[in-house]
């Protein structure tokens, strides 16, 4: 199945609190014009970031995220903060 392509892929489910990463989070953000393939590139190396996903409307993107703490949930939103809102 695998070499018909029927199966793509293995995954492992993460038990984060193992890890100290307690608080799950979604942040929506609006990324400034020219700046989404930097945002892609640095989410990437973002270990708190688990998913990214598009939006139609106001917002570009809804990320999910899981974090130690509101300080770490702080820091984090500093950081993607210099490509957008």
């Amino acid at each position: 199945m695998e070499e018909a392509g029927v199966i793509e892929s293995y995954n492992a489910k993460i038990n984060l609190e193992s890890i100290g990463h307690t608080m799950g989070v979604f942040i929506s953000a609006k990324i400034r014009f020219g700046e989404l393939e930097n945002f892609h590139s640095v989410v990437k190396e973002m270990p708190e970031i688990t998913e990214c996903h598009s939006l139609t409307g106001n917002d570009c993107l809804l990320l999910r995220a899981n974090v130690k703490s509101t300080a770490h949930l702080e820091k984090l939103n500093r950081r993607l903060h210099h490509y957008g809102e």
